[in-house]
């Protein structure tokens, strides 16, 4: 598998729309609140257009060469990265490419469906980003069957996909260069289950079995 980097004013576009409506943080970006003092709460195409346009003119951003900037950053760290999640997840790449959108905003998200995810030109340490993403599409290719059968929900898979980044800061601390994913506060205490589990068992199965197990209540009982 291999990542290809590139930014598109329309995926930017998308990713404000879809990280405005996070599950996991209610609370607006910085550039989130930019937008809305000058626009308004709603989040529409146009507006955020001549936004994003108004934004990398002021700040003098030049996206092809961020582009450049990040592929090259993350390069050296890629096959070792790749290796280390297929041995943990005991699973391939089902891609062969993943697409990185950059995005001017400092909330990324994802479609494992399509195969791309965005990474922000405002935040430090973009390869942990990069991880961190990669983290929930393997989880997804290893444990998709759990939401689609019914047998676990998707806000019980949201909250156990993000608490296994903490892998991250136990196997890739290498590759982290100095940095630290800390995930929401909510997760805390998944996390550290994640971190233990992990370390006593080196079973990524066992793992998530685990945390699954620490889902409320309300959120295990299937949908069905």
């Amino acid at each position: 598998m291999k990542l290809q980097f590139q930014y598109d004013i329309q995926k930017d576009i998308e990713n404000y729309k879809k990280a405005s409506q996070s599950v996991n943080n209610k609370k607006p970006t910085k550039m989130q609140a930019l937008y809305m003092a000058e626009y308004g709460e709603s989040f529409e195409d146009q507006k955020l257009e001549a936004f994003i346009t108004k934004y990398t003119a002021g700040q003098k951003l030049n996206l092809s060469s961020e582009t450049e900037r990040i592929e090259n950053a993350w390069q050296p760290i890629e096959r070792g990265f790749l290796k280390k999640v297929e041995s943990i997840f005991g699973i391939p790449s089902p891609l062969d490419y993943v697409r990185v959108f950059l995005t001017t905003d400092t909330r990324c998200s994802y479609s494992i469906e399509n195969g791309y995810f965005f990474v922000s030109v405002s935040r430090p340490f973009q390869n942990k980003t990069i991880m961190h993403e990669l983290l929930h599409f393997w989880t997804w290719w290893m444990f998709h069957q759990e939401v689609e059968s019914g047998r676990m929900t998707k806000e019980c898979h949201n909250d156990v996909k993000e608490s296994l980044t903490e892998l991250l800061n136990i196997e890739f601390q290498d590759l982290l260069d100095g940095a630290r994913d800390d995930g929401y506060p909510q997760h805390k205490e998944m996390r550290a289950m994640a971190g233990k589990v992990w370390i006593e068992t080196r079973d990524i199965k066992q793992t998530f079995e685990a945390l699954a197990k620490l889902c409320p209540i309300d959120k295990q009982d299937s949908p069905l």
